[in-house]
């Protein structure tokens, strides 16, 4: 679940979103990962496009890859999300945003 820009937080909520979401990915995400041995799930509490783009700095990114939210729309009429905008507007490396990512 997410949280909106603002709230204030425990650090044991903190920690039990994290967990929470760390849940999800491998429910998710990583039974789908079946042809890569070389990855990581990392998960960062802050400013979306702005942990992002640290993210990307200091791995030394050469490519960031975002899926937006607009799924069920024309891929023409898709409107980018304001964390994707922040993303390719700052980003030092190129940014594809792909409208779904099941199919990536």
């Amino acid at each position: 679940s997410s949280v909106q820009a603002g709230t204030i937080l425990e650090q044991s909520e903190i920690e039990a979103k994290i967990a929470e979401a760390r849940k999800k990915i491998e429910k998710n995400y990583l039974s789908q990962i079946t042809d890569y041995d070389n990855y990581e799930v990392e998960i960062w509490e802050g400013i979306p496009y702005i942990e992002i783009l640290k993210f990307s700095r200091d791995k030394n990114g050469d490519l960031i890859v975002m899926a937006h939210h607009t799924r069920d729309i024309d891929p023409e009429e898709a409107v980018l999300g304001s964390t994707v905008e922040q993303v390719v507007l700052r980003a030092s490396c190129p940014v594809a945003s792909v409208n779904r990512p099941h199919k990536v």
